[in-house]
């Protein structure tokens, strides 16, 4: 009797289902990277639609410190920068979104309030001053930091009642409560006691 072909089947087989683990495994992949690696930059990569870098205006910028101040260019509303976490983009610290394509002559503002209202891209914030504005992100910003970074920190969910500062890019004369995806240079969230880091 011949026990070649037993063999071959065999290691056939074998070889099949490798090469089903490596497809799996370059699937899992390529899904885990669309997730874990929205676009982002530098903080000193990012430039306004007329080429020009964007920055505070002298006059606007306050001390910022630990807990709540008052938010450059929004001197009735407060903010709060720590302790805090990077919510859009986020994954590594000091980074800003490659969307950013502020309107020429931008500089960079800073407003801070509770969330308010989730409705896919959009998130509303309440301010100290009274306003609404209204943050368009370029993504739902809420779902994805609930579905890739909360793992990372104990699976804590940003919502409603979350304290958020967002960082953006408008021309010094505009007085903005509506920020749309190419404004949004950074965003943060305050930490809660709840909150833990893994």
């Amino acid at each position: 009797m011949n026990r070649y072909p037993k063999k071959w089947s065999t290691y056939a087989s074998l070889s099949l289902v490798v090469v089903i683990l490596i497809v799996g495994a370059i699937v899992v992949s390529r899904h885990k990277d669309r997730l874990d690696n929205i676009p982002y930059a530098s903080a000193g990569s990012l430039v306004n639609a007329d080429g020009s870098t964007p920055n505070y205006e002298p006059s606007s910028i306050v001390p910022s410190g630990n807990g709540p101040h008052p938010c450059a260019s929004n001197l009735d509303d407060v903010c709060v920068t720590s302790p805090s976490v990077d919510f859009y983009p986020s994954g590594t610290e000091n980074i800003a979104s490659t969307y950013y394509r502020a309107p020429a002559g931008s500089v960079l503002k800073d407003i801070g309030g509770v969330v308010s209202e989730v409705d896919g891209r959009q998130v509303k914030l309440s301010t100290a001053s009274g306003r609404t504005f209204i943050i368009i992100f370029p993504i739902n910003a809420v779902e994805w930091w609930n579905s890739v970074r909360s793992p990372n920190y104990g699976n804590y969910k940003v919502g409603i009642g979350d304290t958020m500062m967002v960082s953006y890019g408008e021309p010094a004369n505009l007085k903005s409560i509506q920020i749309s995806p190419e404004q949004i240079y950074t965003s943060r969230f305050a930490i809660k006691d709840n909150f833990k880091k893994k």
